[in-house]
């Protein structure tokens, strides 16, 4: 039975995630950050004692900074271990692969039977050192897939070392004992060996229960509320125009989140006052934001290659507030989802335009009702603790 996990993410405590924001004016991977705590928080719940090895999302293009030093804390009840690297392309990945590979084993050498080692396939040079640490001692190594290799090694521009990298990668999460991966798509193209899998899309915070419903007061405008990456291949641009079109003048469309199509926005804003830009906000005035909304917004195009392979969190953050959700039909949605979310089907400008024209001709106790089981749905279903438990029972059985 395991009662200790090591977690080899990017996942770092909110200090280290405040200085690199200082640092870089950036908000590093927040995504992954939030993912990975309610991960963590999810397995101290069901009894096992939880330390990181975290991976600063830093790298030379965004920090003049060269030596990132060790800083070991503990926050909410998780162990944070930062390794220390120098800031320099190749040496910083070979500095953390050492470090990470002897860290690893020392932890490792002590109650083999009780621990597993957890790695985000995604910290590809410590997830490699773990695997050399694990196959020395015997230790469970387990991998986690949040997005494909693939995906990421587009962004390294050389089409040789791309090439490299990705082979690397998708060769190494062969050899996890176990994987959980984020769709089913992702197990077919990855898990050639048919290694034990779950698929897993994410959680929700399992303490969102105790959120009083109806304490919460709707706005007096009605408003569609987009919160992410502002993109024009995420589907902001078809939003925005099709918001442009709805006759209605008692609606807003209120967009949070930073990205390249933010430079496109002000021509939009100047056409149509009801369009509303918020930028970067703290997370609780985007929650609240969310919360007091009559619909949530996902415009992410179905026909690219990525929708089939990573979940977007977004989702899960819109659907536990209790507010409906208007979102394209991704592939990566598992059938259960169906009845709880309010579907575009049609990827177009006049596609969206009649979506969101016919959810607003709904009345309110029908707007309500659906985001009211929506959220029980999440909440029983996705919430942390039973998705830690669900890779927990996959640990224990391999």
């Amino acid at each position: 039975m395991i009662t200790k996990l090591m977690f080899v993410t990017n996942f770092s405590a909110s200090a280290e995630i405040e200085k690199l924001r200082e640092m870089t004016g950036q908000n590093p991977g927040y995504g992954i950050q939030k993912f990975s705590k309610l991960l963590s928080v999810g397995f101290i719940k069901n009894g096992v004692k939880v330390e990181t090895l975290s991976i600063r999302a830093v790298s030379s293009k965004i920090s003049k900074k060269k030596f990132w030093g060790i800083n070991n804390c503990e926050e909410n009840g998780v162990i944070f271990h930062h390794v220390p690297f120098l800031n320099l392309p190749f040496i910083r990945q070979f500095g953390i692969f050492v470090y990470s590979f002897f860290k690893i084993l020392a932890w490792c050498m002590t109650e083999r039977k009780e621990k597993v080692v957890f790695c985000d396939a995604l910290t590809r040079s410590a997830c490699i050192a773990a695997l050399y640490a694990c196959k020395l001692t015997g230790v469970k190594c387990v991998g986690i897939v949040t997005d494909m290799p693939g995906m990421v090694t587009k962004k390294l521009g050389n089409k040789f070392i791309q090439n490299m990298v990705e082979r690397i990668n998708k060769d190494f999460i062969q050899d996890f004992d176990a994987c959980v991966f984020m769709t089913k798509y992702a197990n077919e193209v990855l898990n050639k060996k048919n290694k034990p899998f779950i698929i897993m899309e994410g959680s929700v915070d399992e303490s969102m229960k105790d959120v009083e419903l109806n304490n919460i007061e709707k706005s007096s405008t009605r408003d569609i509320v987009y919160a992410g990456c502002i993109h024009e291949r995420h589907g902001l641009k078809l939003l925005v125009e099709a918001f442009s079109k709805l006759p209605q003048d008692d609606i807003r469309l209120v967009l949070y989140g930073d990205g390249s199509f933010c430079k496109e926005l002000p021509r939009y804003i100047q056409k149509d006052p009801r369009i509303i830009y918020k930028g970067i906000a703290p997370n609780k005035e985007v929650v609240e934001a969310e919360q007091k909304a009559t619909f949530l917004i996902n415009p992410r195009p179905t026909h690219e290659d990525f929708v089939y392979y990573s979940f977007p969190s977004k989702n899960h953050e819109y659907m536990v507030t209790g507010t409906p959700v208007l979102t394209t039909k991704l592939p990566c949605f598992p059938e259960e989802y169906d009845p709880y979310l309010y579907y575009m089907e049609d990827v177009s400008v006049d596609g969206f335009y009649k979506s969101m024209m016919e959810a607003l001709s709904l009345s309110n106790d029908v707007i309500q009702q659906k985001g009211k089981e929506c959220r029980n749905f999440v909440l029983e279903k996705k919430n942390n603790r039973y998705q830690a438990k669900r890779i927990l029972n996959l640990i224990n059985s391999i």
